[in-house]
């Protein structure tokens, strides 16, 4: 009697945990939506696989950008994405949510899992963070609906990959904690001050040189009656909630 148990309660449990883990509400290829401005041929929508599940995160990879790449090519990048997923379950997401607070969570999707997409974004910017992806499509048409960060997949070999992660994610959790729980607007130069404290916090520049603090004086020093290094193309007000796209 206690074997015919076992036997009916066990495929019962596996039932229930792919019912309702989140790993398998997933499709293995999606379209996001991107913003335009940034993207590398003015794209306004992008079709990705999932190539890595972390801890926390999900990272989807742009498809043509990975079915150009050679065997080794292949590869090399999937463990690119694994060391990253490392770095950002065992250090930047622990870390920052300490400093910082937490970031919507399970969030507007319902997953306790973030999404980071790593698509081909123009010039050598680091990534983006879009607040509209915070909100329903109802309210903004073209949101991902989920908690997401946009990295720029050809800075998957640079060793400031860790520090673009680190300062979206950080931008992830201020929505959280500032747009949606007390209901502050943030001005734009103080978001981008703490996700810019947030890289140095986690020792990324602890090497001057080459690292992203290096980057960022390098910038300013070109441009110095813009002491903020900001564009109007950072950040757009439409109907209904602000929407804000923040550059790393």
């Amino acid at each position: 009697m206690t074997l015919k148990l076992k036997t009916i309660f066990v495929p019962g449990f596996i039932f229930l945990v792919f019912l309702f883990t989140p790993l398998f509400t997933r499709a293995a290829e999606i379209d996001f939506n991107i913003d335009p401005s940034y993207d590398y041929i003015g794209r306004n929508k992008v079709t990705a696989f999932l190539q890595q599940i972390g801890v926390n995160a999900y990272f989807y990879v742009e498809s043509e950008y990975y079915q150009n790449l050679d065997d080794n090519g292949k590869k090399e990048f999937a463990e690119q994405t694994r060391n990253l997923s490392s770095e950002f379950d065992e250090n930047i997401y622990p870390r920052l949510r300490e400093l910082f607070g937490e970031e919507w969570k399970p969030g507007i999707d319902k997953d306790p899992m973030i999404t980071i997409l790593l698509a081909r974004i123009k010039g050598d910017s680091g990534g983006y963070f879009n607040s509209g992806d915070e909100y329903p499509k109802i309210q903004v048409q073209d949101s991902n609906e989920r908690e997401m960060i946009y990295l720029n997949v050809n800075q998957i070999k640079s060793p400031l990959i860790k520090g673009f992660l680190a300062h979206e994610f950080t931008h992830l959790i201020t929505f959280n904690q500032k747009d949606k729980l007390r209901g502050v607007s943030e001005e734009i130069w103080l978001n981008e001050a703490r996700a810019e404290a947030a890289i140095s916090f986690l020792g990324y520049d602890k090497e001057y040189q080459g690292s992203n603090l290096q980057r960022r004086v390098k910038a300013f020093l070109s441009k110095t009656t813009d002491p903020l290094q900001l564009n109007q193309s950072l950040f757009s007000i439409h109907p209904g909630p602000l929407r804000v796209w923040i550059a790393g």
